[in-house]
């Protein structure tokens, strides 16, 4: 747990290695979040609103990889010294959370029930990525893991 602590592995999530496998199913499902806001919407409007939730939904999942790391490097073999620095973190990251939730919530309440399909499609986001995105890390770790 000490390697918690350090920055590397707080920082590893926003390195190109640490987000690299998330990247794609991102890209790929924000291609499809787009098509299907463009084939089953409103046209241009609910486009524009798929796009926005999709923007929501990564932000929140890159907050929400913060903050639990935050949490996890709390759980830790921490020195005393160091603990009100971690706490502010989780703090600040947990807030960060609840504020994109909130936004989220905005958000959707000013689309209204015409852009379904691009707030459903946007917020899909949530689930898609983190799926597939942790399938390939996994296999990616597992590849380096010798039996």
């Amino acid at each position: 747990m000490d390697q918690i602590v350090g920055t590397t592995f707080l920082d590893s999530i926003f390195t190109w290695r640490g987000a690299s496998p998330f990247l794609l199913p991102a890209a790929l499902w924000g291609l499809v979040t787009l098509g299907a806001a463009l084939l089953w919407g409103n046209g241009p409007v609910s486009v524009g609103w798929a796009a926005a939730f999709w923007a929501l939904s990564i932000a929140d999942l890159a907050v929400l990889a913060r903050a639990v790391l935050a949490v996890l490097a709390l759980g830790g073999n921490v020195p005393a010294n160091k603990r009100p620095a971690l706490v502010f973190q989780a703090l600040f990251w947990g807030g960060a959370k609840v504020a994109c939730l909130g936004f989220i919530l905005v958000a959707a309440k000013i689309a209204g029930n015409p852009q379904l399909i691009g707030i459903f499609a946007g917020l899909a986001t949530m689930v898609i990525v983190p799926l597939t995105g942790g399938y390939y890390w996994s296999r990616k770790e597992l590849e380096n893991v010798s039996c």
